[in-house]
């Protein structure tokens, strides 16, 4: 499973979203809602499923600590073993010079 990871416009939660398999669109994935854990549990059904789970979180280069804790604290409560990094370069704008 990829977990995508982004800064949000505001707050200190971390936006996370993933691809889903079966429609083939992205789809938000709250850490903290109210009193639920929705990624927590999601992660858990998961690894329930799948002894050898693994989560590669995605995150641009750039991407503060403070963005990713959250989402590593809740891969190990729901006691998955094998997390990964990926980051990528944030997309450049080219302007165009006349």
């Amino acid at each position: 499973m990829t977990l995508n990871v982004a800064r949000p416009p505001t707050g200190d939660e971390p936006l996370v979203t993933m691809l889903d398999p079966a429609s083939g669109q992205m789809v938000d994935l709250k850490i903290i809602d109210g009193t639920k854990r929705p990624l927590s549990t999601f992660l858990k059904k998961l690894k329930g499923e799948n002894a050898e789970f693994k989560v590669i979180i995605r995150g641009d280069q750039n991407l503060e600590y403070r963005f990713l804790e959250p989402v590593l604290i809740t891969c190990s409560e729901a006691a998955v073993k094998n997390v990964n990094f990926a980051a990528r370069v944030p997309q450049m704008v080219k302007t165009v010079s006349e």
